[in-house]
């Protein structure tokens, strides 16, 4: 609850424990270009960052990761599908999926790892957060074009919230596909992060959408495009929200670290509680049409 105010979020990081920032290397990270002071300052102002962007070998590397293994539709550990495989997962659940997790994916994908270990990553996360950051998770998920009627805002958080993360949190978002109007672009209220109405702040309810629209400038509302590898970095106590796709699906990475690792923010599953939704003979039968 107290980390809902912005007084106890800057305490918390004037009290912790500074970071060592000589243990990362810059020369080792695959975001050669990224100015992490500029970077940091964005953050501060407006608690969102664009311009951070995925070489293509990783960005292709992932992408094949994912079109290479098991997504749990509706975020159902049973109801595992190959994303090449939807159409007959949806007709097998009677029901079309509105979104689509991956599980494990830093155990599973030494690329997602080696982007959580990534020195001008962990060197953000630190000056942002000005203390040692922990990575907590990576996500993998897809987000479907469905319509109206079968989008389930819910799962999607598709609308306009903030996270509690921890006094001090910061995420790291990658599109692996290309994101315009048409395909569920991202939405986050610059500024949020530190400038909120006391019903915002004290609330347990949900606010709806034009409740926190009607507080803010339309020039603060950032709707977040961009092409396969673009990403951007956000701290999650802004506002923001997830869009449905009308017309293309979305496959997004995110990255989430935080101060402490409370165990709740979790992607992982024992693997042995993973189940695909088709029968053993229902995958050969499947593979042999195709």
């Amino acid at each position: 609850m107290l980390s809902r105010f912005v007084f106890f979020r800057n305490l918390f990081k004037k009290i912790s424990r500074k970071p060592e920032l000589n243990h990362y290397d810059l020369n080792k990270s695959v975001f050669q270009e990224i100015d992490v002071d500029q970077v940091v300052n964005s953050l501060n102002k407006y608690g969102c960052y664009l311009g951070i962007k995925l070489p293509k070998n990783i960005s292709w590397k992932i992408m094949k990761f994912a079109l290479s293994t098991d997504c749990y539709g509706n975020l159902d550990s049973k109801c595992g599908f190959s994303y090449s495989q939807k159409k007959q997962a949806e007709e097998k659940n009677k029901a079309p999926f509105s979104i689509a997790t991956y599980f494990n994916v830093d155990v599973l994908c030494p690329v997602i790892k080696r982007l959580s270990d990534d020195p001008a990553i962990r060197m953000i996360a630190a000056k942002y957060m000005k203390t040692e950051p922990i990575f907590t998770d990576a996500r993998l998920w897809w987000t479907f074009a469905v319509d109206e009627t079968n989008y389930d805002a819910g799962k999607t958080a598709g609308f306009f919230h903030y996270d509690q993360d921890d006094y001090s949190c910061l995420r790291f978002f990658f599109y692996l596909t290309d994101v315009d109007l048409q395909s569920g672009p991202h939405i986050c209220i610059l500024g949020s992060h530190t400038k909120k109405k006391i019903t915002q702040i004290i609330s347990l309810t949900q606010r709806t959408d034009q409740e926190v629209l009607d507080y803010y400038n339309h020039e603060d509302i950032l709707t977040i495009g961009g092409e396969a590898g673009s990403g951007f970095i956000e701290d999650p106590y802004c506002f923001h929200k997830a869009t449905r796709p009308i017309l293309k699906d979305r496959l997004v990475l995110q990255l989430r670290f935080a101060t402490r690792d409370y165990g709740v923010l979790k992607s992982s599953v024992d693997p042995l509680l993973l189940k695909n939704i088709f029968t053993h003979n229902e995958v050969i039968k499947y593979f042999d049409v195709a």
